[in-house]
């Protein structure tokens, strides 16, 4: 018995299929490169060995810590999140062990270095990470849920909610959200509804707001894109998308 589909089922299901590719296919958000696989599985396990023959002692069996700081968990993703790769392995080389500093090797070091990425859940992949400063300043060390506002670097690219108000060529967002990572294009329906809650402390300098028209949303609460940039005057927002969210800035 053979089932036969319609043309327009066999198009919807053709079209799911595509869909389907085209997302697995999709190039991974650059600041979450590290969890695409940077490392392999037998790296790590070069490195749990040199690991072991040199530093649980301050760090401990499991990398929880001891007279040295954790090197997974919590503790180490907030001390280390936003460094790249480059700080963490010149961090072990250039001073590891404590009473024995500068003895590794760089291929040792990167090994350790995937053995903590490994013990961290940051999935191995088929590709070597390479004992060369430039390759490893590509890699961020970021949470699986994505970037918090602090490892966010200067002109990433981020969404934030906020109040707009100005006029001319000066405005500003105010009782604005932290900045979160965003991707260069338009915010669903389901994230603008999200938004109309959204509020926070920060305030935000808009540059080269103009070209989006941003008069008839004065007063209102709207869902922005930008280049972010801190100084220490202000912190900047050179915009790429401006939508609207509420014709008020309250919740």
């Amino acid at each position: 018995m053979r089932i036969l589909l319609a043309p327009a089922a066999g198009w919807a299901l053709a079209g799911i299929w595509c869909a389907a590719v085209a997302a697995q296919q999709a190039p991974p958000d650059p600041i979450m490169r590290i969890w695409t696989g940077v490392y392999s599985n037998a790296q790590a396990e070069r490195g749990k060995a040199a690991y072991s023959a040199g530093c649980t002692d301050c760090h401990g069996f499991d990398l929880s810590g001891g007279a040295g700081p954790a090197l997974s968990g919590p503790g180490f993703m907030t001390k280390w999140e936003g460094e790249n790769l480059n700080s963490l392995f010149r961090k072990i080389r250039d001073s590891m062990p404590r009473n024995d500093p500068g003895r590794l090797t760089d291929q040792a070091t990167v090994e350790i270095v995937a053995f903590i990425l490994q013990s961290n859940g940051i999935p191995s992949g088929n590709a070597q990470l390479r004992a060369n400063g430039e390759t490893l300043s590509e890699f961020a060390i970021i949470p699986k849920t994505g970037p918090t506002r602090r490892s966010i670097p200067n002109f990433a690219l981020v969404a934030v909610v906020g109040c707009l108000s100005g006029a001319d060529r000066a405005w500003t967002l105010s009782q604005a959200t932290d900045p979160r990572a965003a991707k260069d294009t338009a915010a669903t329906p389901a994230e603008l509804r999200e938004a109309a809650s959204a509020s926070g402390t920060q305030a935000y300098r808009l540059v080269s707001v103009l070209p989006f028209q941003p008069a008839p949303h004065g007063g209102h609460k709207v869902y922005v894109r930008g280049l972010i940039n801190r100084t220490a005057e202000a912190t900047l927002l050179n915009v790429t998308g401006l939508q609207g969210v509420s014709e008020t800035c309250g919740r």
